[in-house]
C-alpha cells in the first residue's frame, strides 16, 4: 500500500492545482460572459416575438 502523502504526490497535487488556478484565471468571466450574452440574446427575442410587426 502506497503513501498518497508522499512527497513525491504532494508535488503532483500541487501542480495539478496551480494548472487548475492558472485555468480559471485565464478564463474568469468567460462563463459569466457567455449567460450574460445568452441572456440579452433572449431577451432581444422575446421582445422581437411580442411586438406586432415583428421588428
Amino acid at each position: 500500500m502506497r503513501d498518497k502523502n508522499s512527497p513525491e504526490d504532494q508535488v503532483a497535487k500541487n501542480e495539478v492545482n496551480r494548472e487548475i488556478g492558472e485555468f480559471n484565471q485565464k478564463h474568469a468571466g468567460t462563463m459569466e460572459e457567455i449567460v450574460r450574452s445568452t441572456l440579452s440574446g433572449a431577451i432581444l427575442e422575446s421582445t422581437s416575438a411580442a411586438s406586432p410587426d415583428g421588428l
